[in-house]
């Protein structure tokens, strides 16, 4: 417990009044000898205790009456997070008071005098002792002489630029200037951090520094940002860079308009996480002083709440709908002008949206082919005069294919064409691959679109002789019974490094293959087991397409009863499914039958999607094939295995942003390092090389690099796809060095060309070119005896030792990107096992960036440069930024619970805390309040003792005559004449 008003505490000097008092009407009497008033002094013996215990009373009310009169005039109060609970204090000193009054009214009692002044002593030390110790522990750092280090963090928020009345200054504006007197009207000892409150944080002063020039000018490069502020985020920053600073007194001060959004509080792990490591890591926990500017009272915003595709796989052969939502975030009805979305050069208008009330929304669509893959950028404006023009604008990425490749494997190919298990799903692929075969005509001149799905049907006979399935983006099982074990372990493979899988089974399909089919890490394949082949007989109710069951995203398309013809779906031979496996989390039934059993099932394996169907995909065992909604049904399931995650382009805010650049695919190929002398030094070139096979001839390897006399080394992982020995073989000009593990194959010191290898094993490897001058080319072979002679493909090969769980090895290099701000910031290109990121770290804010790649670096990134040229990518906003709704009362108390917190009103009361002037929550309401109890009980004490003392006239005194017989004698002379 500390006092605003310490000089007052002199007022306590008043307790001593009632006792002077007392002292004073102490009179010395003098003693005469009279034997006849002896009796006197022995009648009113009783009355003694009673009298002192009335007077002890009195003195004691009328000590506590004047103390706490006293105490309520020097203001005390209770730091947040204080270490001596005012409980104790208050008690011991106001017990110590009422004993001290009764010592001096019991003066004459001596063994009664001792126990009670000691008593007193005793009090009066423990709460002079606490409050002492109390101003040592916490008053220090908030004196103007304490030493004391300040995170002070500005909201940045997208509401922050609202301004306060017309033609009034934003709260952004109030806040800059807050924090400038704040830092200039500190004590000089006080050194602060400063930080920017975004989705997410930037750290502008990362440690606290004294240097005011510097923290003045980091305050002047502060702009808001289009989002909200994670404020949670941000007091985690704020204690990182508190730990930093050297000062013993700690505090965080937050300039925000308190928004609701962004603080996380229904998350209470983290908020205990956070106390957790505020009691760890600070030996006396840091104040929250949250200084809260006003909302505006009448806000006129509406604004774009978001843009969404109407698929996740874009592609040049049929338009696509993109949905622009608008949504009213005010109080104020708003009627916007028109929606503008602008598609490279070109714009399109939609001025058909009608008012909009406050909390609606409204969506607007349209209708646009791409006529490019590609990387395209959209900006949606919204056309009004609002309040707030940050949510007016919303940027996004359409990524654009040219083509799907889907392998189909055909399970019965000998029968005729329509008969078999893959001929439908080819055709619905690519309807107008029929339509070319049997007119012979020109794509363009006979006017067919061109299909962005390319599907290729292979017979499962002539599986064996394929290499790899790196070339597809999704394989397809129909009815195919089983696979040979590198097949499926290639095919398994293909799926843990992000590829789709979809499996229709027929009545060929063996159940023992599929339930026991295993990935490289032993997870199941399947989503679900195979129970059972169903075949219903002509008389049995038939079995349909529950269709209100359908929630996959690949089947919400035609999911609709209205719109779709699946409800005329029948099933006389389907696979019975088992149901969800119990705690597998990757595994989900987006789809039902009419009886109950599953009719799509999906998990993730690896980076990749495995989707099973109870049914084939042909004529055999139901009507599919036959319903309209076939062609689109499986079109979206193609288009889910094939991005599962939708546009990758557009991310949500990360401290780390790793935009992926590769369609969900495991690192392929080697990680390359080009050095300029024929010697292993500094690389001037690091990359991943998707295998060994160049042929440069007088031209550089790298460029800026030289022609000739140079060496480039290859390192990383060989994954076999058999159990059998292996022969290298290298055509190199000048020559090539290969390790296996630790022995080398060839080269100098080799000692031989071949080694025994484990398939789906992967082991190191590392390979080194020299180059010493004229023409330049290295290939590297292998063979086995299941494996023709042939270069290494890409998929055998993998950027990384075996068994690193980093995943980032390899350097791609460090470019530059232009962000919404249009500052340069600086994006690493790094290649890890799920393929290549841009990841960029220096200040991520909402909205556009684009990637400047040098000329030798577009090929590898090709299919996601914009028509300028640039690689682009978004960080998505937050549109419930634009819901004005600070936090609630009890909001603040849930964040009191985890760290002290004070409000403060203004920035002289935020100056007055940090001066020691104000601070906790003061006790002096609660002192007044006992002083006038105090005071009553006083007068009704007075009142009930001067009623006692009137009512009571003492013992009853019988005076008699010295002349007179007394009564005895009187009695024994009757007794004796009545004898007589």
């Amino acid at each position: 417990m500390l006092f605003l008003n310490i000089a007052l505490t002199a007022g306590l000097a008043a307790v001593s009044i009632p006792i002077i008092l007392h002292l004073l009407n102490r009179r010395s009497s003098k003693i005469i000898e009279w034997g006849a008033m002896r009796f006197l002094l022995d009648s009113v013996e009783s009355r003694k205790r009673r009298i002192q215990l009335e007077e002890a009373l009195l003195m004691a009310a009328r000590c506590l009456l004047l103390a706490l009169l006293a105490l309520a005039v020097a203001r005390p109060f209770i730091p947040p997070g204080s270490n001596v609970p005012w409980v104790v204090v208050l008690p011991c000193f106001l017990l110590g008071v009422a004993t001290l009054a009764v010592a001096v009214v019991m003066w004459h009692e001596k063994h009664l005098r001792k126990w009670l002044f000691g008593a007193t002593a005793l009090l009066l030390g423990i709460a002079a002792a606490s409050v002492a110790m109390e101003k040592y522990l916490n008053l220090k750092r908030f004196g103007t002489a304490g030493r004391r280090d300040i995170a002070i963090i500005i909201d940045g928020s997208a509401s922050m630029a609202l301004k306060q009345g017309t033609g009034g200054t934003t709260n952004f504006d109030l806040a800059l200037k807050e924090a400038e007197k704040i830092i200039a009207d500190a004590g000089s000892g006080t050194a602060f951090s400063l930080i920017l409150g975004a989705p997410v944080p930037q750290a502008k002063i990362p440690s606290p520094v004294v240097n005011r020039a510097d923290l003045r000018e980091a305050l002047n490069s502060l702009r808001p940002v289009n989002g909200r502020m994670a404020s949670f985020d941000c007091l985690s920053l704020a204690a990182q860079s508190l730990l930093q600073g050297s000062n013993p007194g700690k505090q965080i001060i937050v300039l925000t308009d308190a928004q609701d959004v962004g603080w996380d509080l229904d998350r209470t792990a983290r908020w205990e996480a956070l106390k957790q490591g505020f009691d760890t890591n600070f030996k006396s926990k840091p104040e929250l002083i949250i200084r809260q500017f006003s909302l505006p009272t009448s806000v006129r915003n509406a604004g774009i709440a978001g843009v969404k595709y109407s698929r996740n796989v874009i592609g040049t052969d049929r338009p696509v709908t993109i949905e622009v939502t608008v949504q009213n975030t005010g109080n104020e009805g708003v009627t916007p002008s028109a929606v503008e979305l602008k598609i490279d050069d070109e714009t399109l208008t939609d001025s058909s949206i009608s008012q909009l009330l406050p909390g609606s929304s409204e969506t607007v669509r349209f209708l646009h082919q791409f006529k490019k893959p590609g990387a395209h950028v959209l900006t949606a404006k919204l056309a009004v005069e609002d309040d707030l023009a940050a949510d007016n604008s919303w940027d996004t990425i359409a990524e654009v294919t040219n083509k799907l490749k889907v392998l189909i494997i055909d399970g019965n190919p000998s029968v005729p064409f329509m008969q078999r298990a893959g001929s439908f799903t080819a055709l619905a692929l690519a309807p107008g691959s029929l339509a070319r075969s049997v007119v012979k005509v020109d794509d363009q001149k006979g006017g067919f679109a061109r299909d962005m799905v390319d599907p290729e049907v292979m017979p499962v006979t002539r599986l064996q002789t394929l290499d790899s399935f790196g070339p597809y983006d999704v394989v397809v099982l129909c009815d195919v019974a089983r696979l040979a074990p590198s097949n499926a372990r290639m095919l398994a493979g293909f799926v843990e490094a992000g590829g789709g899988l979809l499996i229709a089974p027929g009545r060929q399909a063996a159940a023992d293959f599929y339930n026991d089919w295993r990935a490289g890490d032993g997870h199941a394949v399947l989503p679900v087991r195979l129970l059972k082949q169903t075949l219903l007989p002509e008389t049995a109710d038939p079995v349909k397409a529950s269709l209100t069951t359908f929630s996959h995203e690949a089947l919400r398309l035609v999911a609709d009863a209205k719109q779709s013809d699946l409800s005329g779906l029948i099933f006389t031979r389907f696979w019975k499914l088992a149901d969800t496996v119990a705690g597998d989390p990757g595994v989900y039934v987006g789809g039902r039958l009419t009886s109950g059993d599953p009719f799509l099932a999906s998990r993730k394996l690896g980076q990749g999607t495995v989707l099973l169907s109870a049914a084939s995909l042909d004529g055999d065992g139901s009507n599919l094939v036959t319903r309209q909604a076939f062609l689109p049904l499986v079109h979206e399931i193609i288009y889910h295995l094939a991005a599962p995650g939708g546009q990758r382009l557009n991310q949500e805010p990360a401290y780390v942003l790793n935009v992926p650049l590769s369609r969900a695919r495991l690192a392929s190929g080697l990680k390359g390092e080009y050095f300029p002398s024929d010697k292993i030094t500094s690389p001037i070139l690091v990359r991943n090389d998707p295998r060994i096979e160049f042929n440069w001839n007088d031209q550089p390897a790298a460029p800026g690099g030289p022609a000739d006399n140079f060496c480039v080394r290859w390192t990383g992982s060989l994954v076999p796809k058999y159990t059998e020995e292996y022969t290298f073989q290298a055509e190199a000009d000048d020559g090539l060095e290969l390790w296996i593990g630790d022995e080398q194959i060839l080269g100098p010191k080799r000692r031989r060309d071949r080694i025994d290898l484990v398939g789906g094993q992967p082991v190191p490897v590392r390979a080194v070119y020299h180059e010493g001058g004229g023409n330049a080319s290295v290939k590297l072979y292998w063979q086995s005896q299941s494996q023709r002679r042939q270069i290494i493909p890409g998929d055998c090969l993998l950027p990384f030792a075996p068994g690193s769980e980093e995943g980032f090895e390899n350097a791609g290099g460090t470019f530059d990107a232009i962000g919404p701000d249009q500052q340069a910031r600086s994006v690493d290109l790094v290649y890890t096992r799920t393929g290549t990121l841009a990841r960029l770290t220096d200040t991520v804010v909402p909205g556009l960036y684009q990637i400047t790649l040098p000329e030798a670096r577009r090929a590898e990134f090709a299919g996601l440069l914009t028509p300028a040229g640039t690689l682009p990518f978004t960080v998505i906003p937050d549109a419930s930024e634009g819901r004005l709704k600070p936090l609630a009362d009890d909001a603040f108390a849930l964040i009191n619970k985890y760290l002290p917190t004070s409000r403060p009103r203004s920035v002289e009361d935020v100056l007055a805390i940090l001066q020691g002037r104000q601070f906790g929550e003061e006790l002096w309401k609660y002192l007044a309040v006992g002083a006038l109890f105090l005071l009553l009980a006083e007068i009704a004490l007075s009142r009930w003792i001067a009623l006692q003392r009137q009512s009571s006239g003492g013992a009853a005194l019988d005076f008699e005559s010295r002349y007179q017989p007394d009564q005895k004698f009187q009695a024994a002379v009757d007794r004796l004449s009545r004898v007589g």
